[in-house]
């Protein structure tokens, strides 16, 4: 695990990803970094999200039920 920074505390972190193990994991290393971690099932669900809520960082799977992770990523950057 990373070590702790603490100005990134409290900081929201986006996981995006169609496997609970791969989100769980994923999330359980952000909290341990600093990050609050935010969990997404796929491209939908992302784009509600980030309508809720800033982020500063977005970890996503290439291969989501709904819309591959490329072009999430460069939806959401747009």
């Amino acid at each position: 695990m990373m070590q702790r920074e603490s100005n990134i505390q409290n900081e929201n972190a986006l996981v995006v990803s169609g496997d609970a193990d791969t989100r769980k994991f994923l999330s359980t290393e952000l909290i341990g970094c600093g990050y609050q971690a935010i969990e997404a099932i796929d491209g939908s669900d992302t784009f509600k999200k980030l309508s809720e809520m800033n982020v500063e960082i977005v970890i996503s799977d290439i291969d989501l039920p709904d819309v591959d992770g490329i072009t999430l990523c460069r939806q959401v950057f747009t």
